[in-house]
């Protein structure tokens, strides 16, 4: 049985387990695609699992708001193996202009759904490394040279991080 936990920042009004294995049963019902709107749609029972992590209350939040928060709760949790570290139950993913949640355990092994993956990481990096350009810029018209230095080390972890990523493409 899959163990699942909140992430350290994360928390819901559900404990993490029942969340991941309602997740888990929305995604297998589904054709294997865990999707906001599939999320929204089982818990909206009054006594389905999920129902108390949304606001129902429709003056207050609409349908745009429930898929929003069902996002959060997909990355609310991650599988925790005995001695190892926790890994994101959830990977987001986009196969044939389709995108979804795919188990982090099934999109490992399917080729399309781990490219697309990695690509969202690419991405992520991309955002990082831009928001890292901005910063560099601001600490060399300072005159402190441990500002320089340390965005020095971070742009050389940032060159590391883009070879393994492509090393992970092929």
């Amino acid at each position: 049985m899959t163990k699942y936990a909140f992430r350290p920042s994360s928390s819901a009004p559900v404990p993490a387990q029942v969340i991941g294995e309602e997740l888990e049963r929305i995604r297998i019902s589904d054709d294997g695609k865990l999707t906001p709107p599939a999320i929204v749609e089982a818990a909206k029972p009054a006594k389905a699992p999920l129902h108390p992590c949304f606001e129902w209350d429709n003056s207050k939040a609409g349908k745009q708001w429930r898929e929003h928060q069902a996002r959060n709760l997909v990355r609310a949790v991650v599988t925790v193996v005995e001695g190892g570290e926790p890994a994101p139950a959830f990977v987001h993913v986009t196969v044939e202009k389709e995108n979804y949640y795919q188990s982090t355990t099934v999109a490992v092994q399917n080729v399309d759904e781990w490219e697309s993956a990695v690509d969202t990481l690419a991405q992520k990096v991309r955002g990082a490394k831009a928001a890292l350009d901005d910063l560099s810029r601001v600490a060399s018209q300072k005159t402190s040279p441990s500002h320089a230095v340390a965005v020095a080390t971070i742009a050389q972890a940032f060159s590391l991080i883009n070879e393994t990523l492509e090393s992970m493409r092929h």
